[in-house]
């Protein structure tokens, strides 16, 4: 830049998706401004993920995009007259490339450690176990933190005042004429290999009843049949009503005492919420960097010799039953769940944006 502000660094944090990559890039922008307190962040994604971060402090500005409507040319045009003096990608795709390397600026990349990826989600014999460094470490030393003693590597997602009302509004109805606590269920993933199966929930369902607590379905969109499925099930579950997008669904998950998830975006949101959460790895492993986070966050994993079979959970399991997700037993979630509710709270979590 060449005013006034040409000493204020303006740095660029690219991470068009998906949901829990974008919750996930949150400690970044925290360490960023205590790095450099003066400096002015953007954040680039996609449009249906922007409500994420619109709430959080650390975050001056948002640039968002419809793919469908947003031509690579005109993002590399955007980028380069913005006036950036850093480009972060954490995105590490061949658009966010094309960026950073057209940008006009100096720019940083996460490390994918694509080998060992590879080699962890080979079938046996060919498999070997090796340590992966967790994404958000990778993510912040892109951003160039390395200082372990911060509190920085735990997601917080901000709501607004009015956003925290919607959900504790949706709570009094649904709790109106009942004790206990609210306890979410999440039967959903991007990729079906990655749910656990239904009758789990269903008797995980069962058991949140028999101990005085309130199950509550919210379906994936693509796949909003399965409330209704799980309800059939299991006559003790509450259906929430329709939700629209993300934000709604942070404003449910923020009302909740506890959230049982599969391996996915909104399992990583309701721990960046400060909500008790458990989630449930079958096909995918926490050992590839996306265990959620935080004092109130567990997950149950089966290491089963051929578990993880692939990075996001696609792959059609070669069994004929899928071990990894079917050994995992709702007292087993439970007890998890129970012992994530008794947790202190950390030094921060999820609430009420204070720019709001």
């Amino acid at each position: 830049m060449q005013d006034g502000n040409s000493l204020i660094p303006r740095i660029l944090v690219i991470r068009f998706s998906s949901l829990g990559d974008v919750v996930l890039a949150a400690p970044v922008f925290q360490a960023l401004k205590r790095r450099l307190p003066d400096s002015q962040i953007t954040l680039l994604t996609k449009s249906e993920f922007a409500g994420i971060h619109r709430s959080n402090p650390d975050v001056d500005e948002i640039r968002a995009f419809d793919p469908a409507t947003r031509s690579l040319s005109s993002l590399i045009q955007m980028v380069r007259g913005g006036g950036f003096t850093e480009i972060i990608d954490l995105h590490g795709s061949l658009r966010s490339r094309l960026i950073t390397l057209t940008g006009g600026t100096r720019s940083r990349r996460y490390h994918q450690e694509r080998i060992r990826r590879l080699l962890m989600v080979l079938r046996p014999p060919f498999k070997r176990i090796r340590p992966i460094t967790p994404v958000i470490d990778r993510y912040l030393a892109a951003a160039g933190s390395i200082d372990p003693s911060m509190e920085e590597g735990v997601p917080v997602i901000h709501l607004t005042a009015e956003e925290v009302e919607t959900g504790r509004a949706w709570r009094r109805e649904v709790m109106s004429d009942r004790d206990g606590q609210l306890i979410v269920l999440l039967p959903g993933a991007r990729h079906a290999p990655k749910e656990w199966p239904l009758f789990r929930f269903a008797e995980l369902a069962r058991l949140v009843n028999l101990g005085g607590d309130t199950p509550v379905v919210v379906a994936p969109p693509d796949n909003p049949e399965s409330g209704s499925v799980l309800h059939d099930m299991e006559e003790s579950v509450t259906l929430a009503g329709p939700v629209p997008d993300i934000m709604k669904l942070a404003s449910l998950l923020a009302a909740a005492d506890g959230v049982v998830a599969n391996d996915s975006g909104p399992m990583h949101l309701a721990a960046a919420l400060g909500t008790s959460t458990v989630g449930l790895f079958g096909p995918t492993s926490p050992d590839l960097g996306f265990a959620p986070r935080g004092e109130r966050a567990a997950h149950i994993h089966r290491a089963i010799s051929c578990s993880p079979c692939s990075k996001h959970g696609q792959r059609v399991c070669w069994r004929q039953e899928r071990h990894c997700m079917l050994d995992i037993s709702p007292r087993e979630v439970i007890d998890a769940l129970n012992k994530c509710c008794s947790a202190p709270e950390g030094p921060e979590t999820g609430g009420i944006s204070e720019t709001s």
